[in-house]
């Protein structure tokens, strides 16, 4: 995103000198302008200007937190100001709609950056324009190819109330489906949650809002052929204001406008310039360091030589192992935390942006609950994975009664079996108090019972077993579930390993569950075996050794 972000940036630079270029001929700053007689009169008759700017449009205009009036179009009105000699006054409304309400009212004089169009040519005057940017058409993801307005037809697409693409659309595409929205916000999570089809907005807007909002899942798919030619705008009754500006306008130097956009366009560079002074001393750094390393191994003896290469190799193996989890801890974690985080965010944006039925609200809630359960479950996976693998797997090994701990589990997961319509069966015996950690040996039978609910089928039974044979005590979890293949069966205790069987209810999978099942009981020196069939089910055992019994045994 960072990369698209810089991208963006110097696109929003290359079309902002486009726009520039639209003042025609650059003239050198004059000691006055030529004003008329009527032009200077009418100065003097309005010292005061009202100015309603959009609130929210950035990176051209807006509100910030602390009420001032910022932006591209801000820093020209500043300018503007300076020769002009009136002063503006700055009106803050709620959004575009409301500036767009209180002028046609004339309780406003004069916007900072819009686009013209018939509709607001009825009571609006327009400069020359000073910024040129295109609409372009944001969809999800899945929509993998190029769209046109034309494409559109049949779909849903969000504009927002008001703005320029909106007439556009309204004038040469009344074919189209609109979902007028009030902000950029709310449009692009529309389209994020599937709520619309696509959003057409402003490119500047776009991508600042997509990457504020961690849109992962949005994409542009193409230009709208409308561009957006921001020019000052003035009541329609005041021809004298328009001409006014047009002239200062054509008095604003090329250095006063590069000072405007290097402001907000520039300072990017700087940071970019920062980051490649970092990286090219990191890459120093690393370099001297292995020029000192080789260096080193030079001058070791020669008798050495061999076992340090085997201790070298041995460590690059443990290291790339450690790598290779790492990445995969780092994939599962952006896979399949990034969509439960987006739905969070996102709903929850929902919620507090739009005025909802309570029923909506409740879906909402219950897929936010449901997602964050979802991420909790990965990330308590993840932890125990990780404390395996670094060698901080404690074990509380205490007497215990491994019957009482089955039957518990049992009543935990009863609820999830009813709500499929399975049933299950037990039959537990009586076995010899042995040393065993509770906490992780039902984390063990959750994981099984679990896994054989999630992929049983209505209407069939799981049953449950537990004796004591030869000094060891038997757990055996059997289901009549679709099997597993006899190529797939050595990956059942790899970590992040997935099989082709997929949930019958949908149901969520990390590929974690089973291999810590396989490290919690060899952590208890003991054995878990798997015996499937392809359509008959599959039968987990896991066999303790109880205190009677020789760990070798």
């Amino acid at each position: 995103m960072k990369l698209l972000n810089l991208t963006l940036v110097f696109l929003l630079s290359a079309l902002i000198m486009q726009g520039n270029s639209a003042f025609g001929k650059e003239t050198e700053q004059g000691p006055e302008i030529n004003f008329t007689q009527t032009e200077k009169d009418w100065v003097q008759a309005h010292p005061e200007i009202r100015l309603s700017p959009d609130p929210d449009f950035l990176p051209i205009e807006y509100i910030d937190e602390s009420g001032k009036y910022t932006g591209i179009a801000a820093d020209y009105i500043a300018l503007l100001q300076k020769k002009l000699g009136s002063k503006f006054k700055i009106l803050k409304f709620k959004n575009w709609t409301e500036v767009l309400e209180k002028t046609r009212n004339k309780e406003s004089d004069m916007w900072g950056a819009a686009t013209p169009t018939p509709q607001r040519s009825e009571y609006m005057l327009f400069t020359e324009p000073f910024i040129e940017l295109p609409a372009v058409i944001i969809v999800r993801n899945q929509v993998d190819r190029s769209l046109t307005l034309s494409d559109l037809k049949g779909m849903k697409v969000g504009v927002i109330s008001g703005y320029g693409i909106h007439d556009h659309i309204v004038n040469n595409y009344p074919e189209l489906q609109l979902d007028p929205v009030e902000d950029i916000k709310a449009g692009l999570n529309k389209v994020s949650f599937g709520m619309i089809d696509a959003m057409v907005a402003n490119i500047a807007l776009a991508s600042f809002y997509i990457e504020k909002g961690g849109l992962t899942n949005l994409r542009v798919a193409g230009e709208s052929g409308f561009t957006y030619r921001f020019a000052l705008a003035t009541r329609k009754d005041w021809p004298e204001l328009n001409s006014i500006l047009d002239k200062i306008l054509l008095q604003i130097t090329p250095d006063e406008r590069k000072a405007i956009y290097r402001k907000w366009v520039a300072l990017e560079l700087d940071v970019w310039g920062k980051v490649k002074n970092i990286l090219i001393g990191v890459g120093v750094f690393i370099f001297i360091a292995g020029v000192i390393t080789i260096l080193y191994w030079n001058r070791a003896l020669k008798a050495q030589v061999q076992k340090r290469t085997q201790e070298i190799n041995r460590k690059n193996i443990e290291l790339q192992d450690l790598n290779e989890l790492k990445n995969k801890f780092l994939g599962m974690a952006a896979h399949d935390l990034r969509n439960p985080l987006t739905s969070v965010m996102g709903f929850t944006d929902l919620i507090l942006e739009l005025e909802l039925e309570e029923k909506e609200k409740k879906d909402y809630l219950v897929t936010i609950n449901r997602a964050s359960r979802q991420m909790l479950a990965l990330i308590n996976d993840l932890l125990d994975v990780s404390a395996i693998e670094s060698g901080k797997f404690e074990m509380n090994l205490i007497p215990g009664d491994l019957k009482e701990v089955i039957e518990n589990r049992i009543k935990l997961v009863s609820l999830a079996a009813k709500a499929k319509h399975i049933e299950i069966t037990s039959t537990l015996e009586d076995v010899t108090e042995f040393d065993f950690d509770k906490d992780r040996i039902s984390q063990v039978v959750d994981n099984l019972l679990g896994n054989a609910i999630k992929f049983s089928q209505p209407k069939t039974t799981i049953h449950v077993s537990l004796n004591e044979n030869n000094a060891r005590v038997c757990i055996h979890v059997r289901d009549q579930g679709p099997g597993i293949k006899k190529d797939e069966i050595d990956k059942i205790f790899g970590s992040f390993e997935k099989l082709s069987n997929v949930p019958t209810a949908g149901e969520k999978s990390t590929g974690l569950g089973m291999a810590i099942v396989k490290k919690i009981v060899d952590a208890h020196k003991g054995q878990i075996e798997v015996q499937s069939e392809v359509g008959k089910g599959t039968e987990f055992k896991v066999s303790l050794l109880s205190n009677s019994g020789s760990l070798t045994g």
